[in-house]
């Protein structure tokens, strides 16, 4: 029996590489025109479609469509059989590819190799050139992401249509991970969803030789979230980024630092805002880390003259680079990951459209929450904050508003770093602890700014934050009380950035 290749694709790249491991391996390749006139004209020996089948011009359907095609495909008892199919259908906004996803179906339906990835195809030529063939397993592995390929493409047309009840996202395992929440969750595996996001987490170099749990990327994807608010609310308003380093726990932020100057001044403000929240957790920064930078994240004379323990202990170390000696530092710990991204330097918004929750039952489905600070869209109570104001202001939105300690965060900032920050069933809660956590660490809060994600509904607890000492704020407009809450502001000379209330921070709910 002869073994046929089907290469279905306009796409030339790597395609001359695969045709000649495929015919060192006495497969036929058998083309579509492009696809044929490019390997011809590379000296590869490549069948016609239109040869293979036997038919012309005059066939009236694409040569691709015929039955010899898909007997070829299916049928055990073939001659000539067609054992791998290379076809990348085109997207929604070309057309409808029913022949791409025809011959991806028929693949599928006589057990071969379906191909519709140039990452896939990639893949196939390692696996072909080392084994010459396919194990059946990672075939498997080819049918099912195929297969799923086909659904999202008429679930996607059933959604354009607008038939929206019906969606579907594609996911493939990347790497396996120690456990889940808790060590009796095993298996727990990384699943990624195709994406162009520069931050998505399959983007990041894990370049310690350890393995992350559940736990670990689930607080991962919270930093770098706070990160990513942080940095592109300071990219709209000043048209700058500064040198920033937030530290957290469990993927809450607990010490945020920012300095336009000076890296390892943002370091130790974001270290020493809530120095034992910070055990166990995780940084993150967008500047390379130098072997100054890895001596303080590592240890501490000063911490363990206050705590009797000089390390800093972190779970989970993030930056655009590592230098050689920083990373024979923070690697001594055998329980630290270091993850790498250039992409840290500038960061961007997500580019999915729309985010969703697991619940018991189902799945939440919802638009990303894409809203990022914009002091010049904003109602202001009072006369607007200083330069200096809106830098904390900044900080203090973005951790209120990606924090989860229990809904209506309120966070303080001053001198660009954070001082506390708190959640709780009301406003009055989340303030209360805010305020507390602050002064628990010799914070003062003379001239702070705070930051709310939801609005305050009384005065309460704007009274608190006002008498502990912040004289500026940002916070969602909203509320039967809002004119009262706006007055009270306004009696005090405190300078309040009311934002639209259809862009409360509620997340992660």
């Amino acid at each position: 029996m002869k073994k046929y290749a089907l290469f279905s694709v306009n796409e030339t790249e790597g395609l001359i590489d695969f045709a000649r491991a495929l015919c060192s391996l006495n497969w036929k390749i058998v083309a579509t025109e492009k696809a044929f006139a490019f390997l011809r004209d590379a000296d590869v020996k490549v069948i016609s479609v239109a040869d293979f089948v036997g038919v012309y011009d005059d066939y009236g359907f694409p040569p691709t469509l015929h039955p010899k095609i898909e007997y070829a495909l299916t049928s055990k008892d073939a001659a000539e059989s067609i054992e791998l199919v290379y076809d990348i259908p085109y997207g929604l906004d070309v057309g409808n590819d029913v022949g791409g996803h025809t011959l991806l179906a028929l693949a599928i339906k006589g057990n071969k190799l379906p191909i519709f990835s140039y990452a896939d195809m990639c893949e196939a030529v390692k696996i072909i050139s080392s084994h010459g063939k396919v194990p059946d397993d990672i075939r498997r592995q080819f049918i099912s992401k195929a297969s799923f390929q086909i659904v999202m493409h008429y679930s996607n047309i059933l959604h354009n249509q607008g038939e929206d009840k019906y969606d579907a996202v594609s996911m493939q395992k990347r790497y396996g991970l120690l456990n889940g929440e808790n060590p009796y969750q095993i298996p727990a595996d990384f699943m990624a969803v195709e994406s162009l996001d520069t931050l998505s987490i399959e983007r990041f170099n894990l370049i310690t030789h350890n393995t992350p749990c559940f736990t670990n990327m689930a607080d991962f994807d919270c930093i770098v979230e706070t990160f990513s608010k942080i940095s592109l609310a300071f990219y709209k308003n000043k048209n700058k980024i500064p040198f920033i380093a937030i530290a957290a726990k469990h993927g809450n932020a607990c010490g945020v630092g920012t300095d336009w100057q000076y890296p390892l001044t943002a370091i130790r403000k974001a270290l020493w805002g809530n120095p034992l929240a910070i055990w166990g957790g995780e940084f993150i920064v967008n500047f390379p880390l130098t072997k100054e930078a890895a001596d303080m994240l590592y240890a501490s004379n000063e911490r363990k003259q206050k705590f009797r323990d000089d390390k800093w202990m972190l779970d989970i170390i993030i930056s655009p680079a590592i230098s050689e000696d920083a990373y024979n530092i923070l690697s001594k710990r055998k329980n630290t990951k270091i993850f790498t991204n250039k992409a840290l330097s500038m960061p961007t918004l997500p580019t999915a459209e729309w985010s969703y929750r697991f619940v018991r039952g189902g799945i939440l489905r919802q638009p990303l929450n894409s809203y990022i600070l914009d002091i010049q869209d904003v109602k202001w109570v009072a006369e607007p904050m200083s330069d200096e104001q809106v830098d904390s202001a900044i900080i203090a939105w973005g951790c209120s508003f990606t924090s989860f300690h229990g809904g209506n965060e309120v966070a303080v900032a001053r001198d660009g770093r954070l001082l506390g920050i708190g959640g709780g069933p009301s406003t009055v809660d989340a303030a209360e602890i805010a305020i507390s956590r602050s002064l628990k660490h010799y914070h003062s809060l003379a001239d702070a700014v705070f930051g709310a994600d939801a609005f305050f509904p009384f005065t309460d607890a704007p009274s608190l934050l006002v008498d502990a000492g912040c004289v500026a704020g940002v916070v969602p407009s909203g509320g039967r009380s809002k004119m009262e809450v706006e007055n009270y502001f306004l009696k005090n000379k405190i300078k309040v950035a009311f934002i639209d209330e259809m862009y409360r921070g509620f997340c992660r709910h």
